[in-house]
């Protein structure tokens, strides 16, 4: 009994500092209007669904949250690396590439990147995330990207 309370004791007093450390847009929405303007959400929601292997049903801003906290590690690890945070438009298109893929889990990458090799014509690129993305990866010809173009915004997208 005494070894669960104990337990107990030191998971909460962890979740207590990671609370304070991280600060109250764990539990609580961002003040933030970039981040309140898309379904709402908080980082907790938004990591639950991650675990749930439910990524196509974040929001637009429990996206931007989640690209707002990878920045920031990014930016304490090395600090003055380019980074750049998702805007609505490029959130809300990611998410429609998610939906219309199928796109859910890590499994669900690995059979899509095995899919997109066999057949390259299976993978449903939106037209949103070719708009959304055009500033930073230019295209000959916005409607009909090729292969290698398509490639490259993929690489970009799900570097950012």
């Amino acid at each position: 009994m005494i070894v669960k309370l104990n337990r107990f004791v030191a998971l909460t007093s962890a979740m207590l500092i990671v609370v304070a450390g991280v600060g109250c847009g764990l539990i609580f929405p961002s003040l933030d209007p970039r981040l309140t303007d898309g379904g709402g959400g908080t980082l907790i929601s938004a990591l639950d669904k991650v675990a749930q292997g439910n990524l196509s049903g974040l929001t637009q801003d429990e996206l931007q949250l989640l690209s707002d906290q990878i920045n920031q590690a990014i930016q304490s690890a090395n600090p003055g690396a380019p980074v750049n945070p998702l805007t609505n438009e490029q959130a809300s298109a990611i998410l429609e590439f998610l939906a219309a893929n199928n796109l859910n889990s890590p499994e669900d990458f690995d059979a899509f990147s095995m899919q997109a090799e066999m057949d390259p014509d299976s993978v449903v690129i939106p037209p949103s995330l070719i708009t959304a993305f055009s500033g930073d990866a230019p295209f000959a010809d916005p409607d009909n990207p090729t292969p290698e173009e398509i490639e490259a915004l993929l690489g970009m997208v799900f570097t950012m």
